[in-house]
């Protein structure tokens, strides 16, 4: 058996993203219906009616705010001490966390989950992030 070099590094980058929303309302009414009554005592007649009208929804505008993400990186390689590299493995993700407590578990699941891969390809994986 050889000795290796197994080399661990990883890094969080904190990021602002302007983000585009759909704002959602009412655009008009897609029906209007009108019903009354009239009433007649002696000469003297009333009406009274109600309208209702059925409204309609969609995209009514846009609306722009400001995001922080965090891009964390994972980093995993391992070399025999002629420097020959054995394996080579990068984590990539994004999202609004910047706990390292709480994203490791998931970055070396993702890392790990179909070890050692194919050489020289690109996996992507998603794994749910089970908040408790």
């Amino acid at each position: 058996m050889s000795d290796v070099l197994v080399i661990f590094d990883y890094s969080i980058i904190e990021k602002t993203e302007l983000r585009t929303h759909n704002v959602y309302g009412q655009t008009g009414t897609s029906s209007t219906s009108t019903y009354g009554t009239l009433n007649t005592y002696n000469n003297n007649s009333t009406y009274s009616e109600t309208t209702y009208s059925t409204p309609t929804y969609g995209v009514v505008g846009t609306s722009t705010n400001t995001e922080t993400v965090y891009v964390r990186n994972l980093r995993l390689n391992i070399y025999e001490f002629n420097n020959t590299p054995l394996y080579e493995g990068k984590v990539v993700s994004e999202g609004s966390s910047s706990q390292l407590n709480i994203i490791m578990k998931y970055l070396v699941e993702a890392l790990f989950k179909n070890f050692p891969g194919e050489n020289g390809e690109t996996e992507y994986i998603t794994i749910p992030m089970v908040e408790k």
